[in-house]
């Protein structure tokens, strides 16, 4: 919320700077002559506009404050003597009288003197300069500091980052134009979770873990977290001390509690009046279901409404229904709001429940792809959580948002995080979000510096013009080397946002950020560090000296990654070694590159499963067999675990270098079977089966023997098998793997990621079986369509499909004709599913074929046929849905008119369910 009662200046100068405007003429003169700068504070010729300065050097402005101020009101005193003592070598006079002469006035001070009004808004201020005063009043001691922060950044002064080089001051002298500013945030609560408290640091590291606490305040964030996993009960219940009281799931107690039961909501009533006994005007209660798994099913649940992302039940009418009693019984609190996480299994807006109005959701979309933007072609995931939003928002609820700033499930690979902020926090406030932002920050300030800087200003004013307050950060960054500098950000962002891939996890950032682009990379950062080297600006070298000990590590963990990829684990051990020691020295430099807690998941997804295989080499020896690249693949939703037969038809081909994520399988939880064949070969000891990495669990035959497990738990380790019972020395071997993947362990995974290898256990004596594979019958192909109509054709096209096992393909927009065809897996529409390694799954299944040339039509258009059941069966062409009427026996058509098709159209066909009977697309 911005009140701006002065005309505008040039662009950058006027929206730099939070988006608001000053009159550029002349200058109240704040503090002259250049001086020592204070510790922690960099002097630079950077300011936010061309100074017209006002005054003399004689002339220094005493800074005149009631006695009375205390807390944020006097801690603004503070910081404006700091500021012009840093800039000018003299502090200051701090009175509290009126000197008789041009002042700055804080708060009650001017108030009372000028009989100014106090700001509606605690947070927010009014600046004035004129007639060589400054006065500033806030609607609270905070809004008076917040008052100080924008005149210091009107006059040059910026903090871009914690430690010795963040905050960069103007030469010689504090000058603002004369003018009337008033402003107050358009978010109330402005959280940046994790970066005023870094955790724990290696020891010894010089890096204060607080580091970052000043550089939060001056930028103005602030808030408490809204929502909360657990749901408060008096007496309190455990699963051991009240295992009634929770959802059961086969006979076992599970992690939530049944809101259906009464004592629940008798107990959850008693514990929130106990706080509001201590706490009278408590605004907000924050609770929610335990974080975790465990739902179950309840009468209270809409029966069969899956959720598209998790697979499971859709709980959230079941908690809504829950909340509303309880507000019921707290009727005596009328003000009192209840906040949730809208997450997870209950992210989805209700269909029975209308929620009473002081039920406040704060959206956490933890399972939604953090990769890309809204506005980017594969943002789907992301667009959607705009339109779950709308959809609360219709039931008269206000909300907030709990995001994500970075890739969370990765180490800290390059990767910005400014494109989706700029793109997205406009679209929240036009969604009416004003309470709380909160954004969990997973890296650190190595590559999202100019992430962090945006998001503040951003809180503050959302529609702010984010291009020029990025180009403000690296004027004044980087000097002399901005330009390029910003074209490493802009590179960076690029491609990833262009990248065809999403989620989450690190495992396709290799693909992502292919050699020639991190090469390109850093010649950039060499050419900036040549630039300031050769302009002797050391602060902004040491600036950029974070970014490009970020970047080393990525490149090096990148290498690692790919390496780990292919089986080659000996230059995988190399290149994480470098990278181990690589981000161990991103934590004794300050800020810190990136925070101490990404290291976990270093380990996670590569470290220690590169650890482990090297282990087993250096036990047993180099691979005497290794596994192909592409392996055969069945998908099961079954999950009977039974063999396959030839009746289950033909199998697919799937790439072990990529999870099934990025290969059509994105929304598949279930099963899926992985087969290849291996040449008879002699093994001196016991043959070990060692798959590199799983998600997340994997049984294995060999040759139709059950093949033990012999070591490799949870998800994303190796997992090695004992193939003595069944492997054959005279003969090939049929491998066999079934992978379970049930759990949203993370996104973006899925299935076997990596090379497999057959390693020797010399240790062990062994017999060969002389079991053989199995005898490879034909497979069934499933049946043909029906005889296509008289005239029609085949459309010929590069057909593709993805899965959508809940039928979400319209409210996922998964007819969006810019997803890229990396989602999706070759797939020919003209043969049976049977016949296309889907001859174990019968839920949905999206379909597409991008045409490069219109077909030949008539003055009414053409019609699409399709063998297929409209009751079963959307169409889209270009997102434009269309409706299905009976054609001949056994198909359906299609009218699009010629209108509609351009030089070129993308064709969407999704099916709910998937039957034998193939799609077999023709026009007519």
């Amino acid at each position: 919320m911005v009140n701006i009662d002065s005309s505008p200046a040039d662009e950058d100068a006027k929206l730099a700077q939070t988006g608001n405007s000053w009159v550029m003429s002349r200058r109240a003169v704040l503090g002259v002559s250049l001086g020592v700068a204070a510790a922690g504070v960099v002097a630079s010729s950077a300011t936010a506009v061309p100074q017209v300065v006002v005054g003399s050097l004689q002339q220094r402005l005493p800074i005149v404050v009631s006695p009375a101020e205390s807390g944020d009101a006097a801690l603004a005193v503070g910081e404006l003597v700091e500021h012009i003592t840093a800039v000018t070598g003299t502090a200051p006079e701090v009175v509290s009288t009126d000197p008789g002469r041009p002042a700055i006035w804080l708060g009650a001070a001017a108030r009372d003197r000028f009989g100014l009004p106090l700001p509606s808004n605690s947070s927010g201020f009014v600046v004035t300069a004129s007639s060589g005063s400054v006065t500033v009043v806030g609607g609270s001691g905070t809004g008076t500091l917040y008052g100080v922060y924008e005149l210091l950044e009107r006059c040059g002064v910026r903090w871009l980052a914690p430690g010795p080089y963040g905050t960069v001051l103007p030469s010689g002298s504090l000058a603002v134009a004369p003018g009337k500013y008033a402003s107050a945030p358009h978010f109330s609560e402005r959280v940046l979770q994790g970066l005023p408290r870094y955790g724990s640091l290696p020891a010894g590291s010089p890096v204060n873990p607080l580091e970052a606490a000043v550089w939060y305040r001056r930028q103005r964030l602030t808030g408490v977290p809204y929502g909360a996993h657990g749901i408060p009960l008096y007496p309190a219940a455990t699963k051991t001390s009240n295992p009634e009281l929770f959802i059961h799931e086969n006979g076992v107690v599970a992690n939530q509690l049944d809101v259906t039961i009464p004592e629940v909501l008798d107990r959850c009533e008693a514990a929130i009046r106990r706080t509001l006994a201590t706490n009278p005007t408590t605004e907000f209660i924050n609770l929610g279901p335990n974080d975790g798994p465990g739902f179950g099913v309840t009468d209270w649940d809409v029966p069969g409404r899956i959720d598209p992302l998790y697979g499971d039940l859709v709980v959230t009418d079941r908690y809504i229904k829950f909340f509303n009693l309880l507000l019921d019984r707290l009727a005596d609190f009328p003000d009192l709001k209840l906040a949730f996480y809208a997450y997870s299994e209950y992210m989805e807006a209700p269909q029975r429940e209308k929620p009473n109005p002081r039920i406040v959701p704060v959206f956490a979309p933890i399972a939604v792809d953090r990769r890309k933007s809204i506005a980017d072609d594969d943002g789907w995931e992301r667009r959607y959580v705009l339109q779950v939003i709308a959809e609360w928002k219709a039931l008269g609820v206000d909300w907030m948002y709990r995001g994500y700033v970075g890739n969370l499930a990765e180490p800290g690979l390059p990767y910005s995080a400014a494109r989706q902020l700029a793109d997205e926090l406009p679209e929240y406030a036009r969604l009416g979000a004003t309470g709380g932002i909160r954004l969990e920050c997973i890296s650190g300030w190595g590559h999202l510096g100019p992430a962090f800087y945006l998001a503040a200003k951003l809180f503050w004013d959302p529609m702010a013009n984010s291009a020029a307050i990025l180009r403000d950060y690296y004027r004044v960054a980087y000097g002399s080397a901005a330009t390029t500098v910003q074209r490493y950000f802009q590179l960076l962002e690029t491609t990833m946002a262009t990248a065809p891939y999403t989620a989450g996890s690190m495992v396709e950032f290799p693909e992502s950020l292919p050699d020639r682009v991190m090469a390109e990379l850093r010649s950039l950062l060499d050419h900036a560090a040549s630039t300031l080297t050769a302009d002797g600006n050391t602060a902004a070298a040491n600036r950029l000296a974070v970014v490009d000990r970020v970047h080393d590590f990525g490149a090096t963990t990148l290498k690692s990654l790919r390496a780990h990829k292919v089986g080659d684990t000996a230059a995988a051990v190399v290149s994480l070694v470098e990278a181990r020691a690589q981000f161990d020295a991103t934590q004794v430099e300050s800020p810190a590159g990136l925070r101490p807690a990404s290291k976990t998941y270093l380990e996670r997804f590569l470290g220690r499963a590169v650890d482990q295989i090297a282990a087993a080499l250096a036990a047993y020896g180099p691979p005497v067999v290794t596994a192909p690249r592409h392996w055969e693949l069945l998908v099961d939703t079954g999950g009977t675990g039974v063999l396959p037969t030839p009746q289950d038809g033909r199998w697919a081909t799937i790439d072990t270098h990529h999870t099934w994520s990025a290969q059509g399988l994105r929304y598949l939880k279930g099963q899926a079977w992985y087969r290849c064949m291996l040449p008879a070969t002699p093994v001196s000891g016991r043959p070990r089966l060692i798959l590199p990495s799983v998600d997340e669990v994997a049984t294995v035959w060999v040759n139709g023997v059950a093949a033990p497990l012999i070591t490799g738990s949870g998800s994303f380790l190796p997992e090695s098998f004992d193939l003595g019972a069944g492997w054959s020395t005279t003969s090939p071997n049929q491998i066999l793997v079934l992978v379970t993947n049930r759990v949203l362990d993370e996104l973006g995974t899925g299935g076997i990621h990596g090379t497999a290898v057959i390693l020797a256990d010399p240790t062990v004596t062994w017999s060969p079986s002389g079991v053989s594979a199995p005898t490879v019958q034909e497979p069934f192909a499933g049946p043909s369509a029906p005889a296509a109509p008289h005239g029609a054709t085949p459309i010929a096209a590069d057909w593709e499909a993805i899965i959508d096992p809940y039928g979400a393909a319209e409210r996922m927009a998964l007819y969006d004709p810019r997803i890229s065809s990396q989602h999706f897996r070759a797939y020919d529409p003209a043969r049976s599913p049977l016949a296309q390694g889907l001859g174990r799954y019968s839920e949905g299944l999206v379909v597409r074929a991008r045409l490069k040339k219109r077909p030949r039509h008539g003055a009414g258009g053409i019609r699409l046929l399709l063998a297929a059941d409209p009751a079963n069966v959307q169409v889209w062409v270009d997102s434009v849905p269309l409706e299905l009427t009976p054609a001949e026996p056994g198909w359906w058509m299609a009218k699009i008119p010629r209108s509609s098709i351009g030089k070129s159209a993308t064709i969407v066909v999704a099916q709910r369910r998937l039957g034998d009977v193939p799609l077999a697309p023709h026009w007519s």
